[in-house]
């Protein structure tokens, strides 16, 4: 397949020269004249920061090639093991793919094919079905919304009737950093689901329950409502860019709802850490209880599985070898559940440790 390399815009960097040298002569002068300063260094700054994090001139085309073991595009090669992220952002008219490779610019490619970005993806194994992502919510909106809508409002509207202006235009800034800082700050999406963080606590959509995202755009960015059965959609609002990887990772989760949990979650459900370990740690066992190591495997891997059969399987697993023991941290590190992590977590501890964290997982999943 064929890809377009993305580079740094030069025109920022000609833009954000011009304002240096604009500010030059008020920065030498010194004094009140500093003030003078200000904006163009700011543009300057803010042009520089644009040009190098978000890539966006076409640069070149070339061959692009993935596997599990990394990807490589005209001959340069980037390995698995320096790929932290690989997402996929949908424009206009062709695909985006974003890598972060731990650098301070991102790696970044235009496809054509929305269906070979997330092939490509797919293949590197960094696809919404194996690993975990973060998105943070646009501040931004929150400002907007409360403090251009609610301050306002409150300043020129409520003031003159109880506490006049100004006393209201003091307190309508600081009812909206309170909102800012109470709002929203991180959505999670992984295997097993979505978890939407705020300072007040968090809720967790499973895969079974996601029926779908919708976006709808707005002054300050894009505003995201992901419908869920038994419940109200939850809304989001994220920049342009968040929202559109955002849309492709529920994407990636979707295709993996017709995956079915295999039929031996009714040897798994109920059962206690000793007797799990008992299973997982003589290998005659799987076939006297009617399953095998690979079924474990597939249900510790399986997002759609129940949470609580999901860490069943896998503290059976961790009792067997050094390969399954491997996996069980994967899958906990790529979960969105907390409680899910947190049993796995406790593999290794004791039995009423894990009989514990078994219980307090069985409640969450209720």
């Amino acid at each position: 397949m064929r890809a377009t390399r993305l580079g740094t815009a030069w025109w920022r960097v000609a833009l954000a020269i011009t304002c240096l040298a604009l500010a030059a002569p008020a920065v030498i002068a010194g004094g009140k004249a500093l003030g003078l300063a200000a904006l163009p260094l700011f543009v300057a700054a803010w042009q520089l920061w644009v040009a190098v994090r978000a890539p966006e001139q076409p640069r070149y085309d070339g061959a692009l090639e993935a596997d599990a073991t990394g990807l490589t595009f005209r001959g340069e090669r980037f390995p698995i093991t320096e790929l932290r992220r690989a997402r996929v952002v949908a424009k206009s008219d062709h695909m985006v793919l974003d890598l972060d490779v731990g650098r301070p610019a991102p790696v970044r490619l235009r496809m054509k094919s929305a269906n070979d970005a997330r092939a490509v993806v797919k293949a590197l194994g960094l696809d919404a079905g194996r690993v975990r992502d973060r998105f943070q919510r646009a501040t931004l909106s929150t400002i907007h919304r409360l403090g251009l809508h609610f301050g306002l409002h409150m300043t020129i509207n409520m003031g003159p009737l109880f506490v006049g202006w100004a006393v209201t235009a003091a307190v309508a800034p600081l009812w909206v950093a309170v909102w800012v800082w109470l709002d929203v700050q991180r959505v999670e999406i992984g295997p097993d689901g979505i978890y939407v963080h705020s300072r007040l606590g968090g809720e967790h959509v499973p895969l079974s329950r996601i029926r779908g995202v919708a976006a709808t755009e707005e002054k300050t960015g894009i505003l995201l409502r992901l419908a869920r059965d038994g419940g109200w959609p939850i809304e989001l609002r994220m920049s342009a860019w968040e929202a559109g990887a955002f849309q492709t990772r529920v994407a990636e989760l979707l295709e993996y709802r017709e995956a079915s949990a295999p039929s031996a979650e009714s040897v798994l459900e109920g059962r206690t850490a000793a007797e799990l370990r008992a299973l997982g740690g003589r290998p005659d066992t799987f076939r006297a209880a009617g399953i095998d190591r690979e079924a474990l495997i597939r249900i510790a891997e399986m997002p759609t599985a129940p949470p609580p059969i999901r860490a069943r399987a896998a503290i059976a697993l961790s009792a067997s070898d050094d390969e399954a023991r491997a996996r069980v941290r994967v899958i906990a590190a790529q979960s969105t559940l907390p409680p899910l992590r947190d049993a796995l977590d406790r593999v290794d501890r004791d039995d009423a440790t894990v009989d514990a964290a078994l219980q307090e997982l069985d409640r969450a999943s209720r």
